[in-house]
């Protein structure tokens, strides 16, 4: 496999004779050899940082998730006490104005005397 993927052409021999080809078959023997070493280092570190960028993703969308969940809630309550304060507002409405003399009979009564 001269000139291919486990001997690239810019590093083979210029003269090949018959003596060299036993030199160029224990390169190319040591390049076939010690490649799949460096290629199993390459994929377990693939792999790792794949496996990091999985996790890093899925406590993203856990947090995430978790920040929905709370301004869902902060939106009901949110709700809940605009609906109460219009509530309110409607029985004070209904209850009308007090004249001078009640309002006066019943100032202090709310008041408790220690």
């Amino acid at each position: 496999m001269l000139g291919g993927k486990w001997f690239p052409h810019n590093s083979l021999p210029s003269a090949l004779t018959a003596g060299s080809s036993c030199q160029l078959l224990e390169l190319m023997v040591g390049r076939c050899t010690a490649a799949p070493d460096c290629l199993w280092l390459q994929l377990r570190e693939l792999t790792n940082r794949c496996q990091a960028l999985r996790d890093e993703k899925a406590a993203g969308s856990a947090a995430e998730a978790e920040e929905g969940r709370a301004a869902a809630a902060l939106d009901t309550r949110q709700a809940q006490l605009v609906a109460r304060c219009e509530d309110l507002g409607r029985k004070i409405r209904d209850l009308g104005s007090l004249s001078a003399e009640v309002f006066e009979k019943y100032q202090n009564k709310g008041q408790k005397v220690s």
